[in-house]
Parts: structure tokens; sequence; C-alpha cells
């Protein structure tokens, strides 16, 4: 069966584990739910001598660091000498941006923006690190998500096939790919059709023959799905990770808005919370009241800065 496509999941896991022909390779918990795959065939029919070479992987035991809890390398096999890629993935906990993430571990570089699968990142020459959410299988039902960074390479002076491979390898790449244990449906999608859940599983609902695209539950809203029996189904939109930008892009508007209505009787915890969203400080005094907590003023691309304690536990001392 090979490696390919590659997923960090517990269902791939077992499934490697139980190949009697693939080498003993062991990919262990905790499962960060990404995947990615590439394609060796050079599309030349019956030529094998200029294919990409095959991958290997392996966990490795361990990091210097405690805030790394994962590491694969996927050495490149058959070259003169040793090339690989390689993912590490370490915890987020405080949801810096990746630009801030980047500057705190004192790395020395000129990052610039770059997205994978959705989410932001910045790239550093052979590095990408990439912000995104975990959501791993053992916690479906505690709805739990996990911050994670994402660190994907290569080596230096890699060949063109290798670099070929990352090239593939970033354009293949989503996060995200644990299935629920009961329904074996993937836990987030991003295909954006409208699907309808049949025997518990996501079908997508064709019309006329075509699959109906979408951005949003709303263009599937006329779309029309049975079962086998004739009962109307819940027709929605397959785009899971679209919708969480969305609820997480309408929370910090929310945030935006009650700072300033909290501002006359919190001025300062206001200004915190203003800060945090990179939010202006200081009013325009020319607005209206309405004007400025009307919806929908929080511009696009624009990233988080590390948002403080905004109330402080009262020590003893305090209190007394």
């Amino acid at each position: 069966m090979g490696f390919f496509p590659f997923r960090d999941t517990a269902e791939y896991a077992a499934l490697i584990s139980s190949d009697l022909d693939a080498p003993d390779v062991e990919i262990s918990s905790p499962f960060t739910g990404f995947s990615f795959a590439y394609c060796r065939d050079a599309l030349e029919a019956n030529n094998v001598t200029d294919d990409l070479p095959d991958l290997s992987v392996i966990q490795t035991p361990g990091s210097q660091s405690e805030d790394v809890f994962k590491e694969l390398l996927f050495p490149v096999e058959g070259l003169p000498r040793p090339e690989a890629l390689g993912v590490r993935v370490a915890s987020n906990v405080h949801y810096e941006p990746p630009e801030v993430w980047f500057e705190n571990q004192d790395f020395v570089g000129a990052p610039a923006p770059e997205t994978l699968d959705g989410f932001s990142g910045v790239r550093d020459e052979r590095t990408l690190y990439i912000s995104a959410p975990n959501l791993p299988t053992d916690t479906l039902n505690s709805s739990k998500i996990y911050p994670n960074m994402y660190a994907v390479a290569y080596s230096e002076g890699a060949t063109e096939s290798t670099q070929n491979i990352y090239g593939q390898m970033l354009e293949s790449w989503s996060f995200l790919g644990e299935r629920n244990p009961v329904t074996n449906a993937l836990t987030f999608t991003n295909n954006r059709l409208c699907t309808a859940d049949l025997n518990g599983s996501p079908d997508v609902v064709e019309v006329s023959g075509v699959p109906v695209a979408c951005s949003s539950d709303l263009d599937c809203a006329d779309v029309l799905a049975f079962d086998e029996s004739g009962t109307p189904l819940v027709v929605t939109c397959a785009a899971n990770k679209d919708k969480l930008g969305g609820i997480l892009s309408t929370i910090l508007e929310m945030l935006r808005i009650s700072a300033i209505l909290l501002h006359p009787v919190l001025p300062e915890t206001s200004l915190k919370m203003l800060a945090a969203i990179n939010m202006p400080t200081r009013l325009n005094g020319h607005d209206t009241f309405s004007k400025i907590v009307g919806w929908g003023q929080l511009p696009s691309g624009k990233t988080l800065n590390q948002i403080p304690v905004l109330f402080p536990r009262l020590t003893p001392e305090q209190i007394l």
C-alpha cells in the first residue's frame, strides 16, 4: 500500500501497522490530523527513469523542546546524499499569530506571509510555519480544539526532485483530517459542495447530475435531497473550514463592539480588548456612536496581538 497519501491520524496508523508488506514503521499519538500526497509519475508513458523518488517515514523519538510534541521525517530514497522533508508540530497555547510566534522563538530570518490549506503562516527560506487547529478523534465528544504550529521544511541544498515533492506536498496539504469513530466521516471537510447526511455520512447532492457548489448553507437552501423512503434530508454546505473562519470573524466583531460599549465603565479593560484584536484604541471624534458600533467594521487580513489578562485575580492582600 505504501505510505502515501500520508495522514497523521489514528486511522492511518492502524492501517500501517496492519499492513504486513509495509516496513516496520510506527506512527504514534498524539495525532495532529494533517495529510498530504505527491505523485511520483512524470506522466511519460512506459518511462520510470524520470519518476520522482520514493519517500519513507520516520517518527523521531522526541525533541529537546517541551513545546514540540511531534516530529516526522520523510527521507528521500535513492539519492547520492541524504535528503528529507520534515514536519514538526509544536503547541501554540497562547494563540500567537505565526509572525509573532516566529519572533518569540528567537529565530533569525525574514519571514514572509503565506497560507497553507487556508490557514495563515509565514515562510522563511526552506521552512513554512503555519498556525492551524487540531481536533483529535479522542476529543470529539469534549469539543476540544488544540492550537498548533506546524513547521514544514526540506533539506538545505536539496535536489530539484526533493523540491518538486515539497511543492506537491504543500499543494495537496490538508489539516483537520481525523474521522468520526462512529460515522467514519471526516470531522472537517472543505470541498465546498452541498451535502446531505445519508446513513450517518455526508453524500454530495447533485442537481441534474451536477454537484452544487457552495460557500455557505444559504447556497444549499433551495437544493432538495431525499432518502430511499422519500423523506426530505437537510442539505448543508461542506465548507467547515470556511465556516470556522466566519465564526471566528463574528466573535472578533462582537468583541470589538463590546469593547466600545464597555469603554465608559471599563476604560482600561476596553482599550486592552481593542488592542488585542488590533483595532485603534483611539476613536475618531467625528464618527457618530451608531457608526462606530455598526456591524462589519473589522478589517480583513489583520492578525491578533497577544491577549493580556483582562480581569486579574485579586491576591489575598488586595482582598483584605
